[in-house]
């Protein structure tokens, strides 16, 4: 017996060359448009890439401006102790040093620095460049104040003969107890990105405990003058501040630091000493040497 099948499978005809042309043609757009959006993409990664090098180009080549303002100390801004340790300060921070009435001198040096074209007009481009800081003492605080106050007004009027395009920028304000009486400010203007304030208003003297050559010695620290004098909360309008009243918000910190004191002088050359002070016993005269290493933080800080 023979069995058949009702019809005969037909074998898979290949497709015609106008059907693959038709395909074709409907493809060739969407590739068009993925060839675009891929080409866009690019584009802005590479244009991303360039601008990320291009500012840690300008960041590695920005320049850090530091200056320090001493405070009142006769012919001899050294003498004190705590001019001592704002020029300490200031080694470090490879700072131009000026005294406290010298505002003028340290303006011209500032905007001489800056006008790299020598028009004695200081370009948007000129001040993207620099990483201004300012850091003032005593009386020096308050000339620091009143300086940055010089520069927010550089880019409104002409001040030692430059004028910039805008008001110059700080970045960083520190002042150490200004002592705003007789040379006072208003404050700390706009301009200032970030600005601290460390200050005492117990004025009076500071005893320092020394740990050798000299047993259990106490050293007092403050002549007549500075036992008299005491810092100020200065009013601000900076991007940020942050005031310290380190007599009270800081009186049971302790801080210890090794060095030589000129008031020693049985200490061998090259000795140092340990010292130590609570905050609570701080004034006018151990002011800077307290917050040294905080100063040092917010130094790093800002570059």
């Amino acid at each position: 017996m023979i069995f058949t099948t009702a019809s005969a499978a037909k074998p898979c005809e290949p497709t015609s060359p106008a059907v693959r042309l038709a395909w074709v043609r409907h493809l060739r757009p969407i590739a068009v448009v993925c060839l675009l959006v891929m080409s866009v993409v690019m584009a802005a990664c590479s244009q991303t890439t360039l601008s990320s090098a291009a500012q840690r180009r300008t960041l590695q080549h920005r320049m850090v401006y530091t200056i320090c303002f001493y405070g009142l100390a006769g012919h001899n801004p050294t003498r004190t102790f705590g001019n001592e340790w704002l020029q300490t300060l200031a080694v470090h921070a490879q700072a131009h040093l000026y005294r406290w009435n010298q505002p003028l001198e340290a303006m011209s040096d500032l905007l001489a620095r800056l006008d790299a074209h020598a028009s004695h007009n200081i370009t948007r481009r000129e001040l993207a460049g620099v990483t201004i800081r300012v850091i003032g003492y005593s009386w020096g605080a308050i000339t620091a104040a009143n300086f940055v106050q010089m520069l927010n007004r550089c880019g409104y009027a002409t001040t030692s003969g430059w004028k910039a395009a805008e008001p110059i920028p700080v970045a960083l304000l520190i002042t150490l107890d200004p002592v705003n009486f007789v040379h006072t400010t208003t404050g700390v203007p706009a301009n200032v990105k970030t600005y601290i304030n460390y200050y005492e208003d117990r004025g009076g003297y500071s005893p320092m405990r020394c740990s050798w050559p000299e047993a259990n010695r106490t050293l007092v620290l403050g002549n007549n003058f500075d036992a008299l004098l005491s810092g100020d909360y200065l009013p601000s309008k900076a991007q940020r501040t942050h005031e310290v009243d380190v007599d009270k918000q800081w009186a049971t910190r302790k801080v210890n630091m090794r060095f030589t004191p000129a008031e020693f002088p049985t200490t061998p050359h090259g000795a140092t000493v340990a010292v130590s002070l609570v905050g609570g016993q701080v004034n006018h005269d151990t002011l800077p040497w307290f917050v040294y290493r905080n100063v040092l933080r917010d130094l790093n800080a800002s570059n």
